[in-house]
C-alpha cells in the first residue's frame, strides 16, 4: 500500500508538471491559452503521470548510474509511454490528442525526437534533484491526512475519467448526426455539448476539420 501511495502522488504532480509545460508550449506557438488536459476536470496530463510512475519505477535502481546512462533510459521511457497513450487515447476518444507529424523525427506524429529529448532531460532531473525532495516532502505529510487526500482525488479522477469518456463519445455520436436516445446521452448534450467541449478539448476539433 505505501507503493501505491507514493506511485500516486508521483502521478498526480507528473500529471500536473506535464499540463503546465503543454499548456506553455501552446501558448507560445498560438499566444492563446489552450487547455492540454487529458480530462475535462483539472489540470492533468495523463501522459506525463504514467510516464513519471515508469520513470520513477524503472530509474528506481540507477540513481547511481552516469547521466548518459539515466537519460537514454528515460529518453525511450518516456518516448514509449507517450507513444501508448496517444495511441489509446486515440482508440477510446475517437480523436488525435496531440500531433507531431509536422514535427521532425516522428513517429506516426505520436512522438517526436524533441520531446523525446525532453522525457531524457526529465529523468535526470527527477533522478538526481526531484525524486529526493519529493519523497522529503510526502513524508512530512501526516500519514492520515495523505491518505484522506488520495481517496477524495481518487475518487475524483475515477469520475473525472467516466465523464469525460462518456461527453467525447456522445460527442462523437452528434457529429455523426446520431441522436440521444436516452436521458444520460441528454443530459450529456445539455451539459456538454460542443461549445463547452471545444474549451476543454480544442484538437479534439481540429482533428475533426482535418478529416473533412
Amino acid at each position: 500500500m505505501e507503493n501505491f501511495y507514493n506511485y500516486f502522488w508521483i502521478f498526480i504532480v507528473g500529471s500536473i508538471f506535464g499540463w503546465f509545460v503543454e499548456v506553455i508550449f501552446a501558448y507560445i506557438k498560438t499566444r492563446k491559452f489552450q487547455n492540454r488536459s487529458s480530462l475535462l476536470y483539472g489540470p492533468f496530463g495523463m501522459a506525463y503521470g504514467i510516464g513519471s510512475v515508469f520513470l520513477n519505477w524503472v530509474l528506481g535502481s540507477f540513481t547511481d548510474s552516469s547521466i548518459i546512462t539515466i537519460f537514454v533510459i528515460s529518453f525511450l521511457i518516456g518516448t514509449i509511454a507517450e507513444y501508448i497513450m496517444s495511441w489509446g487515447m486515440e482508440l477510446i476518444f475517437g480523436f488525435v490528442v496531440w500531433d507531431y507529424s509536422k514535427r521532425p523525427l516522428n513517429i506516426h506524429g505520436r512522438v517526436c525526437f524533441l520531446y523525446s529529448l525532453f522525457w531524457g532531460i526529465l529523468g535526470i532531473v527527477w533522478v538526481k534533484y526531484i525524486s529526493k525532495a519529493f519523497s522529503f516532502f510526502i513524508g512530512l505529510i501526516p500519514t492520515k491526512l495523505g491518505y484522506q487526500l488520495l481517496i477524495i482525488l481518487l475518487i475524483f479522477l475515477i469520475l473525472d475519467a467516466a465523464i469525460s469518456y462518456l461527453a467525447v463519445i456522445r460527442s462523437n455520436n452528434r457529429n455523426k448526426n446520431i441522436q440521444s436516445r436516452n436521458n444520460l446521452e441528454s443530459f450529456l448534450d445539455k451539459h456538454y455539448n460542443d461549445q463547452f467541449l471545444k474549451k476543454r478539448y480544442p484538437q479534439m476539433f481540429e482533428y475533426r476539420k482535418e478529416q473533412i
